[in-house]
């Protein structure tokens, strides 16, 4: 028994310095490893706080990922909708353009015809010139043959004027020149003053013609009164008649010429 219990004591011995061996290693190892231990718990405190922090920017950003998400679908199905109107805009806008083409071929053709048109027009317009042109033409020829048809009617009457025999008195005589003067101014002015001439000889006309020899006269008689006509004042009647007659006669054939040009 005594030696059990003094190995036991020996043991005790053993196992206590042991154990004071191993708490002070223990505390020594603490002593040291203290300020590192603490350093961790504070770094392990603070990344524990960075987690959090972490951990709520990254719920935050969930959030957000998941609105960018939903965002991005929205965009998506927005872009597919415009995607599909583009399309149908470029199709709209191929059509247009293929219209815009034909309407500007129809255009090019219209210009042409319009070019041709305007060549017709002009070469109508021309023609329209011309034929005015001698539509004028004919009207003052219209004109003149009016006036010459009726300076013909005119003329006529003047020639059955000239045609009709002397009148027997001075009374009828002057009545006769003075119609004759009326007729022939109308048919040209420049016959009235040759009528002119002829008026102041009517008195020494028929008093010429009043001493006219009777039925029973001699020959002698009127070949002496032949003979007085040509040294009285009665022979410038007969001389201004005759040259009345043949201007009367040449503005006639005038007119006749004018006529038939």
């Amino acid at each position: 028994m005594g030696a059990k219990s003094r190995i036991f004591s020996s043991r005790g011995k053993v196992i206590a310095a042991a154990l004071i061996g191993i708490l002070v290693g223990f505390g020594s190892c603490y002593l040291y490893y203290k300020p590192q231990v603490e350093d961790l718990n504070m770094r392990l405190s603070n990344t524990l706080e960075d987690l959090s922090t972490a951990e709520e920017k990254i719920t935050q950003l969930q959030s957000e990922l998941t609105s960018v998400q939903a965002e991005k679908s929205r965009l998506e199905e927005l872009a597919s909708s415009l995607n599909s109107s583009l399309t149908e805009t470029i199709q709209k806008l191929s059509d247009k353009e293929n219209e815009l083409k034909k309407a500007l071929e129809d255009l090019n053709t219209m210009k042409s015809r319009l070019t041709a048109m305007n060549e017709t027009i002009a070469q109508k317009e021309e023609k329209i010139a011309m034929l005015n042109a001698k539509i004028s033409t004919l009207e003052d020829r219209i004109d003149k043959i009016e006036e010459a048809i009726s300076k013909l009617e005119t003329d006529r009457t003047l020639l059955i004027y000239l045609r009709m025999e002397l009148p027997e008195t001075r009374e009828a005589a002057l009545e006769y020149w003075q119609r004759v003067k009326d007729i022939s101014t109308r048919s040209d002015p420049r016959l009235g003053p040759l009528v002119d001439e002829i008026v102041p000889y009517i008195d020494a006309y028929y008093d010429w013609r009043a001493k006219m020899p009777g039925p029973e006269a001699t020959k002698d008689e009127i070949a002496d009164w032949l003979y007085e006509l040509y040294f009285s004042p009665a022979i410038n009647y007969l001389r201004a008649i005759d040259r009345f007659t043949r201007e009367a006669y040449l503005v006639i054939i005038t007119h006749i010429e004018a006529l038939t040009e």
